[in-house]
């Protein structure tokens, strides 16, 4: 009796399936749907035409997407050569349908491709051979979400270049990207291992182990396109020779952070770029910092100002420059206002290179205190509102080296930096800047309408007096006191 009991609910179960994945297949139309929604006010980007066909087991979706023909319209509209041509990207996606879509628990599984047209068939073929140009694979998952994996396979060619014959390895590229349902937080991470351009001029640009990754979650309910959160990118080296062979770049160990943290109404955005070797006709430079940050910005207010470009961008009559440009500039000044009347703070927290003699470094900070709207019709007002600073370190060897580098000669080269002395001499003497060691340096900051350099006060409206120049710091030595 059990046994029967159990083929009947297998009978059942069979049955239903053919429901089941008819259901599923109906669900992920309307998932679908939801994604294109979620992207339909990028400014450049237009599905021109989408057709869903719904199976029992499998559905197959076609879609045109344009890339920068509004741009390209208006651009026509406005009397002038449209500097971007319009571009159509037809894709085809299957979709198996769950639960157990290709053998596995899931929504569905989804593989994407491009449609090429028979023009673009011979190159594709020449350079990819059997393999597909792009594969894109998603899977949705039951609960909700999904990841998508998307490869361009390694190829190599050659072909005529205006200084002779161009040659184009590509070492393939990959990314992963894993998403929630509602597409409001994602993470990712991808790779392109090689990549070398070289012609006849024998000028080349080689790169390797490129690599980045992001952890993102929306910043608003109601935004899809602005996002909190990390972003890293890295670089193992990049090497670029010009045709003259001069000048010749070599970059290794390039990593670049940026973060967009949230704390209340508030985010932050920072970065830090540092690149470990940095060498430049043979000349060490390396290593190099970039801190930066802005910080203290009301997320809505940015929100505000990014729907406020993307607005402008698709406004035809901007595109063509045909609209008044008064009103533009209004739209964007408005919302930067916006943004400032929070007092945020703009910070150069590291800037620095080293060359002949030591480290050069540059740091600076800048904000509004307690500014107002009616501040910004009155700029004597707003400058009294105004807080900044600087300071600046470079050795002097370097300063020489930097005056020297340019002459092309011998004696060129001397004549060069005994003028670059004289002209440091004459700075320190103002008060501009000090010798330090090795080191000069200089600091200055703006407050209550007021600036100085080194503590010394520098009028400001009509002529400006030199600064006394302060007292010389003198160097360290190793001689007791």
């Amino acid at each position: 009796m059990k046994k029967y009991g159990l083929i009947a609910l297998a009978v059942v179960l069979l049955a239903a399936y053919p429901a089941t994945t008819w259901y599923f297949g109906k669900q992920i139309e309307a998932t679908v749907a939801q994604h294109y929604e979620a992207v339909k006010d990028l400014p450049f980007l237009k599905v021109v035409k989408r057709d869903f066909q719904r199976g029992i087991y499998r559905s197959v979706e076609t879609t045109t997407l344009e890339l920068f023909g509004e741009l390209a319209k208006a651009q026509s509209q406005g009397g002038g050569k449209a500097a971007l041509e319009p571009v159509q990207v037809t894709l085809r996606t299957e979709y198996r349908h769950g639960p157990l879509a290709d053998l596995m628990p899931a929504a569905t599984v989804a593989d994407t491709e491009i449609v090429l047209d028979e023009a673009s068939k011979p190159m594709i073929t020449k350079l990819f051979g059997d393999q597909k140009p792009v594969a894109m694979r998603t899977v949705l998952k039951l609960g909700g979400g999904g990841t998508t994996r998307l490869t361009i396979p390694a190829f190599g060619t050659s072909f005529d270049g205006d200084d002779g014959p161009t040659s184009l390895n590509w070492g393939g590229a990959s990314m992963d990207v894993d998403f929630n349902a509602e597409l409001s937080a994602f993470t990712s991470r991808g790779a392109l291992p090689a990549l070398q351009v070289s012609d006849g001029s024998q000028a080349r640009m080689a790169m390797t182990d490129l690599r980045f990754s992001s952890d993102q979650k929306r910043l608003v309910a109601d935004d899809p396109l602005v996002f909190s959160g990390t972003q890293q990118l890295t670089v193992g080296q990049l090497e670029v020779v010009p045709k003259d062979g001069a000048r010749k770049v070599n970059i290794q160990g390039l990593k670049y952070d940026t973060a967009i943290p949230v704390s209340g109404d508030f985010v932050d955005i920072a970065g830090q770029l540092a690149m470990a070797v940095v060498q430049v006709d043979g000349k060490d430079f390396g290593p190099v910092h970039w801190d930066y940050a802005l910080r203290h910005l009301q997320a809505a207010k940015l929100v505000a100002l990014s729907r406020n470009v993307r607005q402008l961008l698709a406004d035809p009559n901007f595109a063509s420059q045909t609209g008044d440009p008064s009103a533009v500039l209004l739209l964007l000044t408005q919302s930067y206002i916006d943004l400032l009347l929070d007092n945020p703070e703009l910070r150069l927290d590291r800037l620095s290179f080293r060359g002949e003699g030591g480290e050069a470094n540059l740091s600076a900070r800048a904000t509004l205190k307690e500014a107002k709207q009616t501040d910004f019709s009155d700029p004597t007002r707003l400058l009294a509102k105004l807080e900044a600073s600087a300071e600046l370190a470079v050795p002097e060897a370097l300063l020489d080296s930097i005056a020297g580098g340019a002459g092309k000669s011998p004696e060129e080269t001397a004549t060069n930096q005994v003028a670059a002395k004289q002209q440091l001499a004459a700075v320190i003497e103002q008060g501009f800047a000090v010798r330090d060691g090795g080191m000069i340096r200089s600091r200055a900051s703006f407050a209550n309408g007021q600036l100085s350099v080194n503590g010394k006060p520098i009028p400001l409206g009509g002529e400006a007096t030199p600064a006394a120049a302060p007292t010389p710091v003198p160097a360290e030595t190793d001689e007791p006191d």
